[in-house]
């Protein structure tokens, strides 16, 4: 098939179809267009392939998959897998990265060597982590536990009284969760 007002035309070798025109291709249709399993769409020199097997969609690139767009929505509770090790999952290189091999997530690093690390910077003396309740009000706290998984028996808490603002009533538990002083410290040994 050719137009030889626009230069368009669709041919054949005995292998490929192609398919040539000098602006945009428009599919219309009123149902599906269907691509059988296992055949993708070929992007520039076969690096950027879009295709199904039956099963999952497949994007594949050389270097790199940019999405321009200021919103990205989820439609379901995702699972992100990563098969990679350090680094395998990352925003910005050290921002956020995620190491799926030993389950270690590092904000300001991207080889975390622990199950949380932070690294706060260049500078010796700074703020690397900040915990804040929502509501500000009286009388409220932030706590922080410490200890064995899934129980609050076999931990201890880190946690920080508000009685007001500029309060000399404020104050910092360490290892038990109510108290009036200041500060207290207590050691429970078992």
């Amino acid at each position: 098939l050719y137009d030889a007002g626009g230069g368009e035309h669709i041919s054949s070798d005995g292998t490929d179809l192609t398919i040539a025109s000098g602006n945009d291709i428009n599919l219309t249709a009123t149902a599906n267009i269907n691509i059988p399993q296992n055949i993708g769409l070929t992007f520039g020199d076969d690096s950027e392939k879009i295709s199904g097997d039956g099963t999952d969609l497949i994007i594949a690139a050389n270097t790199s998959i940019n999405l321009n767009t200021p919103q990205v929505d989820l439609l379901q509770d995702t699972n992100f897998v990563t098969t990679g090790g350090v680094n395998g999952m990352s925003i910005d290189g050290t921002t956020f990265s995620v190491d799926g091999a030993n389950n270690f997530v590092g904000i300001g690093t991207a080889s975390p060597d622990f199950p949380l690390e932070v690294n706060g910077g260049t500078t010796a003396s700074q703020t690397v982590a900040a915990f804040f309740n929502a509501v500000d009000q009286a009388d409220e706290y932030v706590e922080l536990f410490l200890g064995e998984a899934n129980t609050t028996g076999n931990c201890a808490a880190i946690r920080y009284y508000r009685a007001g603002d500029d309060n000399a009533a404020n104050r910092l538990g360490l290892g038990i969760r109510d108290h009036e002083n200041t500060m207290v410290i207590t050691h429970n040994s078992k």
